[in-house]
């Protein structure tokens, strides 16, 4: 541990090795070397100083499109007055026309002032657009000053929060972002390569430098490997014990959560959500009973046993054994009815009894569309596929498993599609085989596909096992009883403070 610590989250807190997709841990990356390249000169240092930098040119920064908001806008038409927001109304048409003064810098810097008193997060106004308003009113001098005091001062409380084993790199970030804004200010770069934050922090130049290598072996591994999976050496059953264990918890913290387990609609907290296991004959019964019925109101639901066009759920497969080692340990993971809307995963009784036909409109995929939307290739449609639910996916959901009747096209299509891909395309599915499924080889031996869709979230979320997605509960519960516990904590300081009153 480096004797002054590092204004920087540390890589053992960041989410870089495990989160799933390789756009999420090249987040965490480009946010940590954001940060290098405020405390240091780095980009003279590494000579990849850029344009928008050096020269920013609003008609060639950033000239990709927002789909999400809007399409027809450069998303550095949007940040480039989005900084304006926080200025009382009578400035912000001076503010993007540049014609700002030292009135308006003064105005500025007293909002920015009040708003930090209140603790709002710099909602009201960043250091960035401060420091972009000084340059517009031709004062570098107290651009320097916000960047040399108030920046400064946000890496020395990073500083403060090294040695925290409560430290959340996502609320680090949006705090860490509410206040500096560094995308409200191009010119505040200028400034920065030259400041050498850190030699004012006095950072351990040895300890950064290890801190780099780690990180730069950390990124290595990750795009490498794939994301790590924390709870792979465990057991089915050892899975559904932290499962129970971290939702009883989260619940004794937040008993008023309306969603993930909500015991909203019963008098007390449960000592366990855990289920009886299910019998031989009950899942030799469910295999039966979706072997010889279709989904319900699907397409080919019929009660004449006759009609030639009848699908059943199930041919001769047999459910998936990670998915029966389950039920062998709890008959499903609810509160208290097996339908409830905000419990996991269904008994056996309540197994297939969704409809779930409408899913076959909401265009599931092999790859998610963040994984092919950058160069068009084809994500590989679930076309036509059977399915049946096995819960609600703890917030009005639908947890779906796709049998290999179905799977096995989907991979065929896919093999013939990579056969035919160009060699930069080979990559982007290799890429996208190796966050979701383990690899290729890993995706070629896939046998069913679980699916999670919410009516609230249009983008699907999909695993090569059962498995994977419980691997995947546990990791949300473990993190929603971190959350709710520290919130609870939170709660009980400030109602003892309002008490000592």
């Amino acid at each position: 541990m480096p004797s002054i610590p590092l204004p920087l989250i540390p890589w053992s807190r960041t989410t870089l090795l495990t989160a799933r997709t390789s756009l999420g841990a090249s987040v965490t990356v480009q946010q940590t070397a954001l940060d290098l390249f405020s405390l240091y000169d780095a980009w003279d240092g590494t000579q990849t100083l850029p344009i928008c930098i050096s020269a920013p040119d609003p008609d060639k920064i950033f000239n990709g499109r927002d789909s999400d908001n809007q399409p027809s806008k450069r998303r550095w038409e949007e940040l480039g007055t989005a900084w304006v927001e926080g200025l009382p109304e009578e400035m912000r048409k001076r503010a993007r026309e540049g014609k700002l003064n030292a009135e308006d810098l003064k105005v500025a810097r007293e909002q920015m002032r009040a708003s930090q008193d209140r603790g709002t997060e710099g909602k009201d106004l960043t250091i960035g657009a401060v420091v972009q308003i000084a340059m517009l009113a031709g004062d570098e001098e107290q651009a320097r000053e916000l960047i040399e005091n108030h920046v400064t001062g946000l890496y020395r409380h990073m500083q403060e929060l090294w040695d925290d084993p409560e430290v959340d790199e996502r609320e680090t970030r949006k705090w860490l972002g509410d206040h500096l804004g560094l995308h409200h200010s191009p010119e505040i770069w200028k400034i920065l390569k030259n400041t050498a934050l850190g030699e004012a922090l006095n950072v351990d130049e040895e300890a950064l430098g290890a801190f780099v290598n780690e990180g730069c072996n950390l990124i290595r591994q990750r795009f490498t490997q794939g994301p790590t999976r924390p709870f792979a050496n465990k057991s089915i059953s050892e899975l559904l014990q932290i499962l129970d264990e971290s939702y009883v918890a989260a619940r004794k913290a937040n008993p008023e959560a309306g969603e993930h387990m909500s015991i909203l609609s019963i008098a007390e907290i449960p000592s366990s959500f855990l289920k009886g296991p299910a019998t031989a004959h009950q899942i030799t019964e469910l295999e039966e009973r979706l072997k010889q019925h279709a989904a319900p109101d699907s397409d080919d639901d019929n009660e004449d046993d006759d009609n030639d066009d009848y699908s059943p759920i199930l041919t001769d497969e047999h459910l998936p054994d990670d998915y029966k080692d389950f039920l062998r340990q709890s008959n499903g993971f609810y509160v208290d009815e097996p339908a409830d809307s905000t419990g996991l995963f269904y008994d056996t009784e309540m197994v297939g009894t969704d409809d779930t036909d409408f899913l076959q409109d909401m265009d599931f995929t092999l790859f998610p569309y963040e994984y092919t939307s950058v160069t068009e290739i084809d994500n590989i449609p679930l076309n036509n596929f059977v399915c049946f639910s096995i819960g609600a996916g703890g917030d009005e959901g639908q947890v779906v498993l796709i049998p290999p009747s179905s799977v096995k096209p989907v991979l065929e299509a896919f093999e013939k599609t990579y056969a035919d891909a160009s060699e930069v395309n080979k990559r982007y599915y290799e890429r996208a085989a190796l966050d979701l499924y383990g690899g290729l080889e890993a995706l070629r031996q896939v046998e069913w596909l679980c699916v999670v869709w919410y009516h609230w979230d249009p983008a699907q979320k999909i695993w090569g096992s059962f498995r994977g997605h419980l691997e995947h509960c546990v990791e949300y519960a473990v993190k929603r009883r971190r959350e709710d516990e520290k919130e609870a904590e939170k709660r009980e300081h400030d109602e003892g403070n309002l008490a000592n009153k």
